[in-house]
């Protein structure tokens, strides 16, 4: 990754870091090591990134791996800033591309740009990150980050992004598996054994129904609406006892009787809300989990002479 290294900058506190790298293109010999990122570019003819189709009047942009290949790219610089927080450095690495109108002592110039007064260390990557966006149109109020994000506020902005994405990478893998392990096989079962209180399953954003977990991921709820024989539906809530390995159905709420299917992100958000601080129905497809121990041991896992409260076994 550090191949073609140019230059870089560290703050005194060791805390704070800018460095990038600048490698030439060998249109012959290019192979893109980096395919799935996203990148950006400069210093190039935009016209010979078309591909034109149809009538000459629509065009689609060829992908790097095309443009380094038939020149248009002549160099390519992986851009890294880094923040030691906690004990631990965080590297957010930005990939871009240099056209043929660009020479190389200019795209070293634009690298190395702000790196003599410091400056690139001042950037709002390094800066704590705020619960608001800054507030570009005077008068307007500040538009509020993603519910994704809240938990992270008061980290180095960059620090914050990479750990959002890594327990979004960590939550969509085990939500699969769990899918796959666990869901999908109890509703096959249920499907074949009781259709008629279980015809259809109705998931909110994809096949996969949407996971609220604990925060250690060993506590599971799955809200889905259910459609029996009688074409009524009703929203379920499934649980599940990663410490016991067990499915339960979670009976807190009297079900509501709806005599159609539709989007009810907004209803799982009523009825969570009188519980605890999921309040908006963006926490249902985000990377957040649901920390809250009370809501676990108070309305879900609460005992009652010696068994569950609301959770019923499902066999």
């Amino acid at each position: 990754m550090l191949h073609g290294y140019s230059s870089g900058i560290i703050n005194e506190a060791n805390s704070r870091l800018y460095a990038f790298t600048l490698v030439d293109i060998d249109p012959v010999t290019f192979q893109n090591d980096y395919p799935d990122w996203g990148y950006t570019s400069t210093g190039f003819d935009e016209e010979k990134t078309r591909i034109y189709i149809d009538d000459g009047k629509c065009y689609q942009h060829k992908d790097a791996t095309q443009c380094a290949q038939e020149g248009v790219y002549k160099a390519f610089s992986l851009k890294l800033y880094g923040s030691f927080y906690k004990g631990c450095w965080y590297i957010a690495k930005e990939l871009m591309y240099f056209g043929e109108l660009m020479s190389r002592e200019e795209a070293l110039k634009y690298l190395s740009e702000r790196i003599e007064n410091n400056a690139i260390l001042s950037s709002s990557y390094y800066e704590p990150m705020e619960s608001c966006f800054p507030q570009w149109i005077p008068n307007e109020e500040p538009m509020s980050r993603g519910v994704e994000f809240l938990e992270f506020v008061g980290m180095p902005e960059l620090v914050a992004y990479i750990k959002q994405e890594e327990k979004q990478a960590l939550l969509k893998a085990h939500s699969h598996y769990l899918y796959l392990e666990t869901f999908k096989p109890m509703m096959d079962r249920l499907r074949a054994e009781y259709f008629e209180a279980y015809t259809e399953f109705i998931t909110l954003y994809s096949l996969e129904p949407t996971l609220i977990f604990s925060t250690c991921r060993n506590f599971v709820l799955t809200p889905i609406m259910v459609k029996n024989a009688k074409e009524e539906y009703h929203i379920n809530w499934f649980f599940r006892h990663g410490d016991e390995k067990k499915m339960y159905r979670w009976n807190y709420f009297n079900p509501e009787t709806y005599h159609s299917s539709f989007h009810y992100s907004q209803e799982i958000i009523n009825d969570l809300s009188t519980l605890c601080y999921w309040n908006d129905h963006t926490y249902l497809n985000s990377s957040c989990t649901l920390d809250d121990d009370h809501f676990w041991k108070s309305y879900v896992l609460i005992n009652e002479n010696g068994r569950y409260k609301y959770l019923e076994p499902l066999k």
